[in-house]
């Protein structure tokens, strides 16, 4: 295959655009942070059961963000793979019509 013949589809721009998770992320951790402060007026506990919470609430927002990311990555491998797999026999179709 010479370059420039081949065909790749890649994902919108929208799903895998790194500053929505960032702002998604920063707005998360904004509501976490209001979260520890109300607990910490309201309830008082201690600081080390505050910051446990803190880290596993900010782990799980992490842990959402990357497993959607995987799942886009996958879905965009198959949609790549099967387009190459069409390129591929229409491009067989051609050279097949040329003989």
């Amino acid at each position: 295959m010479k370059k420039g013949t081949e065909y790749k589809h890649t994902p919108p721009k929208e799903m895998m655009n790194t500053m929505a998770f960032v702002m998604i992320r920063n707005i998360a951790y904004k509501q976490i942070a209001k979260m520890n402060k109300e607990i910490k007026e309201t309830i008082q506990v201690e600081s080390d059961l505050l910051d446990i919470i803190d880290i596993n609430m900010k782990n799980q927002i992490n842990s959402i963000i990357y497993n959607y990311k995987q799942q886009v990555k996958k879905i965009w491998k198959k949609v790549n793979v099967m387009c190459v797999v069409k390129y591929l026999h229409q491009r067989k179709m051609f050279l097949l019509e040329e003989d």
